[in-house]
């Protein structure tokens, strides 16, 4: 179990990190209101395509 645990937190890394460079670079473009209607588009299942049997759910 642990080891599912650090594959999905490197997952979530490994997504989150881009993001975040993206997010940093626009931020002063989105008003707070926004940038949570962005993050709540994120809402639903992802598939990892280097690990399939790894999925990331945003709720």
């Amino acid at each position: 179990m642990k080891n599912v645990r650090k594959i999905a937190l490197l997952a979530l890394l490994a997504f989150a990190v881009p993001l975040h460079a993206h997010a940093r670079e626009n931020a002063a473009a989105l008003s707070p209101s926004e940038q949570l209607e962005l993050i709540s588009s994120w809402e639903g299942r992802w598939q990892v395509a280097e690990t399939p049997a790894l999925e990331i759910v945003f709720e």
